[in-house]
């Protein structure tokens, strides 16, 4: 199973610099919105480091028989109750796992608007909240 973790983890960290890329790139929402390639491409890396951090969390959560939450919004929760996260990251990891469950279940209606300003905005928390979650699975 570590394999599997640290595959997850790398594959999350990937997702990452492919976002940290595009937000670099896209300075207006004009720009975004007129590219539907690149507005795939920051959508499905917004999905797997997002999924990655959940994996991660859950599996965390498991491992150290914390419970079984009912959804990833809880399993952050649980992470910060436990002192794995500090609450204000905590905070921001629940809205991007809003934000992926727009990208996955509302596709149809995605507001580029809200996806860039996440992309700028708080892409740092992603970052942070994989970080935290390699080290306390001992990765990292």
């Amino acid at each position: 199973m570590r394999a599997d973790l640290a595959a997850r983890l790398a594959r999350g960290e990937e997702s990452l610099s492919v976002l940290q890329e595009y937000a670099r790139k896209f300075t207006t929402l004009g720009l975004y919105q007129a590219d539907g390639r690149a507005r795939d491409v920051v959508e499905r890396n917004v999905q797997i480091a997002v999924q990655s951090i959940v994996d991660l969390g859950d599996d965390l959560i498991a491992r150290r028989g914390w419970g079984r939450p009912a959804t990833a919004p809880a399993a952050i929760a649980v992470l910060a109750q436990r002192g794995v996260l500090p609450r204000p990251l905590a905070d921001s990891l629940r809205r991007w796992i809003h934000l992926r469950n727009v990208l996955v279940h509302e596709y149809a209606s995605i507001d580029s608007r809200r996806v860039l300003q996440a992309l700028r905005n708080r892409l740092r928390f992603l970052r942070s909240g994989l970080l935290a979650l390699a080290r306390a699975h001992g990765l990292r």
